[in-house]
């Protein structure tokens, strides 16, 4: 969808600065985007078109693709991360002045094995940014005998983060549930510590972290701001996940309270009987409105439930494994999360 298409939506106003501009913000031209006199979103007979919200997203989406942000002097430094979504925060306060290396492209931190070219890359480091032990284990070791000469930020041990505890006993090592980078305040942590750290190893940068920095955090903002409205009006109906990785973004919107459980608390382990027939329960009674999966187990899903099951389902994806890497990647998995969120439970 083009700028110009955004333009044709209605309720929406483009920038005036238009593409290119420093000013230019996704949130600016498309978050006039609102209800009309009247609609109801999440009550049965609303006349708001899901398909019109969907394609607000996409209209946010395509516009983040024109951000512009500083262009100074080559990076003198290596930087290593771990997943896509902290590698998207990273690549975007380095943007236009280095790129950082992915470590897991695709697939679970939980059971990653390193490659050859990982640990060449850990080798030569100068920084390396994780999530921390309880979540890339497979890195405990490497990090003491490939990257011993890198400078470590273990984003789950900054100052200012929000955490919480493990609900369903999901992820055996540690009590906080690792899954951090889902709310948009832990993200904001993130960078400002990114950028600082960035500053103090190539500090002829300085000044092109620090303002890339601010562009996220107001980008990060508006995400939220605009989504605020939105998630208040579903907070009445209750929804399963696949498995427990979401609360972080549940709780920054306050939908915790709507969570009715996962299906697993292993993604590797299929439910029991006893607990599949609770589950079961919950949807033929209409407790539960939404079934939650994520992209490499829709498959499982529709094995347990019968397609003659009163619930609706869609897509949550905690890494956006499916997201091409990138410093948009981080912004983009969230709009997808919290609109999958809205699209599947509006619908009651």
């Amino acid at each position: 969808m083009s700028e110009k298409a955004c333009d044709q939506m209605p309720g929406l106003t483009p920038s005036p600065h238009g593409r290119g501009s420093k000013e230019h913000s996704a949130f600016k031209v498309c978050s006039s985007f609102s209800l009309s006199q009247g609609e109801n979103v999440g009550v049965k007979g609303s006349n708001l078109s899901i398909k019109n919200f969907l394609n607000h997203i996409i209209c946010i989406l395509t516009v983040l693709l024109t951000t512009v942000f500083t262009q100074p002097v080559d990076a003198k430094i290596n930087v290593v991360t771990t997943i896509k979504p902290i590698h998207s925060l990273v690549a975007a306060v380095m943007f236009g002045v280095g790129e950082p290396h992915l470590l897991v492209e695709s697939g679970s931190p939980h059971t990653y094995t390193l490659k050859p070219s990982n640990a060449r890359a850990l080798q030569s480091a100068d920084l390396v940014v994780w999530i921390g032990p309880n979540l890339e284990t497979f890195l405990n070791n490497p990090l003491k005998s490939l990257a011993s000469k890198a400078d470590i930020i273990a984003l789950a041990e900054i100052n200012g983060l929000v955490l919480h505890k493990i609900r369903n006993g999901e992820h055996g090592h540690g009590t906080i549930d690792p899954h951090i980078w889902l709310d948009p305040v832990n993200a904001i942590a993130f960078v400002r510590n990114i950028a600082s750290m960035l500053s103090q190893k190539d500090s002829a940068n300085t000044s092109a972290y620090n303002t890339n920095a601010r562009k996220l955090i107001t980008e990060i903002n508006r995400f939220t701001k605009f989504y605020r409205p939105f998630m208040a009006r579903i907070k009445d109906q209750s929804f399963l996940t696949y498995h427990d990785s979401y609360q972080y973004l549940e709780r920054h919107f306050n939908l915790h309270l709507n969570y009715a459980g996962s299906i697993t608390n292993s993604p590797d382990r299929r439910p029991g009987a006893r607990h599949l027939k609770k589950l079961q329960t919950l949807i033929r009674d209409r407790t539960v409105k939404c079934i939650f999966t994520e992209p490499q187990f829709k498959a499982k899903i529709a094995q347990m439930f019968p397609a003659t099951s009163k619930v609706w389902t869609s897509t949550l994806d905690p890494l956006g494994d499916n997201i091409e890497k990138g410093p948009k990647h981080y912004l983009t998995l969230l709009n997808n999360n919290a609109g999958a969120l809205f699209s599947c439970l509006a619908i009651w």
